[in-house]
């Protein structure tokens, strides 16, 4: 129905307040009309740390329905130029008081020197912990994530940089049963024209509690599946009129294997037109069924009009699904912090005759700032 966003710095402090109220709507399972509202609080502390608040509701306007609210501090603080440390704990409860696994938490620490890096993080989503004023991922999990960097500048005319890296990613639910785990190894050679060259390794387990579609012909079933997969990739430096990265890859896929091929980059048409081609085709084989691919081709299209105004496109097809889509986009800043977006985008079914519709959406955004 309407809403109002305010958003600024008084000294030290940095704030941000957000309201929207949406109509009722739905039709097989109908929705009261609902508040959100989002507010988040931030303070500088020290010479470049930060301490902060967050305070999220959804509030249907129902007197049967429940309260949503979400409450976080967090904390950053950079140690040195190269380590960093920064944390979170946040809960949440529907209105009749908070749990104990209604919970989420995160301590991370980062290393990011030169020569040697270090990734240490803990992540914990309580099964109850909902923030339906918000987006969450992934449910009822705890991550454990490790990272390390070895990295050296030869004496070399060619060579500028090289890295060795390596992590480990943990995933469990909450009662510590594995959801996926991977061990990844990379080399990286960054080159002195700008271009860089990048082997991969990686080998995961991945544990499916309920199968899934990966196309409409092509189901992945219940079970413990272990992947092995070898990547290649170059990428083209900034000094190249076309850029972009382009690879391959080959690896086992739920007890089959999988090939991929891919492009994603970027060409200078002019000084104001560029074109992001995006391609990548997989062929794929799995236990008991015949071989087949999975294509996906896409293009974005950017003019720049003036400083202040960009238009662009995005068209994109997926032999997977049989998805056709695109949209358009112009922003305009019409003045200095005052903006307008127009957006228009359609979704299509190639595999059905006559390319029926699936979606078509149409919305305008107007952001004017206020000066008082």
């Amino acid at each position: 129905i309407a809403g109002g966003r305010v958003t600024g710095r008084v000294g030290a402090w940095t704030v941000g307040a957000l309201q929207i109220r949406q109509d009722a709507g739905g039709v097989e399972t109908p929705l009261p009309t609902t508040d959100f509202t989002a507010v988040r609080v931030r303070r500088d502390i020290l010479s470049r740390s930060s301490i902060g608040m967050i305070y999220t509701r959804r509030s249907p306007n129902d007197l049967g329905a429940d309260v949503n609210q979400v409450g976080g501090i967090d904390g950053y603080f950079p140690l040195s130029q190269d380590l960093t440390i920064n944390a979170y704990v946040a809960a949440s409860t529907k209105g009749q008081g908070s749990r104990a696994d209604a919970l989420s938490y995160r301590g991370r620490l980062e290393y990011t020197a030169d020569r040697y890096g270090l990734q240490l993080e803990h992540l914990v989503v309580g099964d109850d912990f909902s923030p339906q004023a918000g987006l969450l991922r992934r449910e009822d999990f705890q991550r454990s994530f490790v990272e390390g960097r070895v990295s050296r500048r030869p004496k070399s005319t060619w060579l500028r940089r090289w890295s060795l890296q390596g992590n480990i990613d943990y995933i469990t639910n909450n009662d510590r049963e594995l959801e996926s785990h991977v061990d990844q190894a990379n080399m990286q050679f960054e080159m002195t024209n700008g271009d860089e060259f990048e082997l991969q390794g990686e080998r995961s387990r991945e544990v499916i509690d309920e199968a899934f579609d990966l196309t409409d012909t092509e189901m992945i079933g219940v079970g413990d599946y272990r992947f092995g997969n070898v990547r290649a990739s170059y990428r083209l430096g900034p000094r190249h009129r076309v850029t972009g990265e382009i690879g391959s890859s080959a690896g086992t896929f739920y007890g089959g294997t999988i090939r991929e091929a891919f492009y994603r980059g970027r060409v200078e048409l002019t000084r104001f037109v560029s074109l992001e081609p995006n391609l990548s085709f997989n062929w794929i084989e799995l236990p008991d069924r015949d071989p087949f691919t999975i294509n996906v081709a896409g293009v974005r299209t950017t003019w720049t009009i003036t400083p202040r105004a960009v238009a662009s496109a995005l068209l994109q097809y997926s032999s997977g699904s049989g998805d056709f889509g695109g949209s358009a986009r112009l922003r305009w800043e019409y003045r200095p912090g005052s903006e307008i977006f127009v957006v228009y985008s359609e979704g299509r079914d190639t595999a059905l005759r006559g390319t029926p519709l699936l979606n078509r959406t149409f919305a305008v955004k107007m952001t004017r700032l206020l000066r008082f």
